[in-house]
């Protein structure tokens, strides 16, 4: 992580298939496409179910052939509450081996590994090469800082690796209902998206600085 870059923007989530990937992203473009692989059914998840999705989104997925160079596309792992299909470190990891594109990769979003992994370093670890993307998301999806996601080890561990990608901090507001709805965001946490920039940057900054 010699290099480091903090972006405080707003996150677009794009639910998409190959066709819509293909017609939607320049295979040239220097720039990290994040995808989350969300399956609507969270209630119950069956084996024989499960099974066919993973299939489905590696023959998916393969079909994909972008410039090497080009354009990057980052699978995101999301925690239980949201989907079945792609929860860990580990299942992301598997997943793009499965796949076996150098141009596909994983997002890692502490918001979700801090339901589902027992240790923020150890994911991070596992991804290995595989980390295109990093979320900075307190666990509320608060100003970070202001909970208990250890930032300093997760930064840590990103350094470990020599990280060269974006850490984007994360969060959404209520007065966007679609995406307040769809994320269970029932408040603000902060008076306007500007002062939650601020304070997040005062925290980070100096984290994402030290030790260069």
């Amino acid at each position: 992580m010699s290099r480091t870059a903090l972006a405080l923007v707003p996150s677009n989530v794009l639910v998409v298939g190959t066709s819509i990937v293909n017609n939607t992203v320049p295979r040239t473009a220097p720039l990290t496409t994040c995808v989350t692989l969300r399956h609507r059914e969270t209630v119950e998840c069956q084996p024989e179910k499960h099974k066919k999705s993973w299939q489905r989104a590696v023959a998916e997925l393969q079909q994909l052939e972008w410039s090497e160079g080009g354009a990057k596309l980052a699978v995101e792992p999301l925690n239980r509450f949201e989907t079945y299909f792609l929860n860990t470190a580990a299942d992301g990891r598997r997943l793009c081996d499965e796949i076996g594109n150098p141009q596909i990769g994983i997002l890692f979003d502490t918001f979700h590994a801090n339901i589902e992994e027992k240790s923020m370093a150890g994911a991070i670890a596992q991804i290995g090469p595989r980390l295109t993307h990093v979320h900075l998301s307190e666990n509320d999806r608060g100003v970070p800082g202001s909970g208990h996601i250890p930032f300093r080890e997760v930064i840590g561990a990103l350094r470990k690796q020599d990280y060269r990608g974006l850490a984007v901090v994360e969060s959404f507001a209520s007065t966007i209902r679609e995406i307040a709805a769809a994320t269970a965001m029932w408040r603000d946490y902060a008076l306007s998206p500007e002062a939650f920039a601020e304070a997040a940057g005062r925290y980070l900054a100096p984290l994402l600085q030290s030790e260069q």
